[in-house]
């Protein structure tokens, strides 16, 4: 896919330890947790030395880190909080990076990007933190069109 000039990412959650080739791969996700024998870095240099752009590393109340293959890398903080639910966080964060480079934004912005994304996700009961979030008209028309009970069907012809 991405010899066709496609963009993609991968999230290995806590997989990084099993890598073969992330060859075409432009972000690969990982989630690392203080339990863990490597180290943040190593395991971006790892996911790197598999062929992956740019690492990210999550690590839930311990922050993040991007390293990219040319040597920009950065850390990005959590925010201190005290979560209602953390299910979908590491999804909402990947999500948000993906967004902000896609827009053009370096990594430092995007791992802030991200970082908020997470957070408002910790806040809110079922990572569904859309209701508190600003969404964009369009975005909210396209949703509401698509969610039309008449223009979803189950495989079974159900409507849903």
């Amino acid at each position: 896919v991405a010899a066709l000039g496609v963009r993609v990412s991968v999230d290995l959650s806590t997989a990084h330890e099993a890598l073969t080739s992330l060859a075409g791969i432009e972000v690969a996700f990982a989630s690392w947790t203080p339990r863990m024998a490597a180290a943040p870095f190593a395991v971006a240099q790892a996911i790197r030395e598999a062929g992956a752009e740019m690492a990210v590393i999550t690590g839930g109340s311990a922050g993040s880190w991007a390293y990219a293959r040319d040597g920009r890398s950065t850390y990005a903080p959590a925010q201190r909080l005290r979560p209602v639910d953390t299910l979908g966080a590491g999804d909402s964060y990947s999500a948000a990076f993906t967004a902000a480079l896609i827009d053009g934004a370096d990594i430092a912005a995007c791992a802030r990007a991200a970082t908020e994304a997470a957070t408002a996700t910790c806040m809110v009961v079922g990572a569904w933190p859309q209701a508190r979030l600003a969404v964009p008209a369009e975005l909210s028309a396209l949703y509401n069109e698509l969610a039309a009970p008449d223009t979803c069907e189950a495989s079974g012809g159900d409507t849903w």
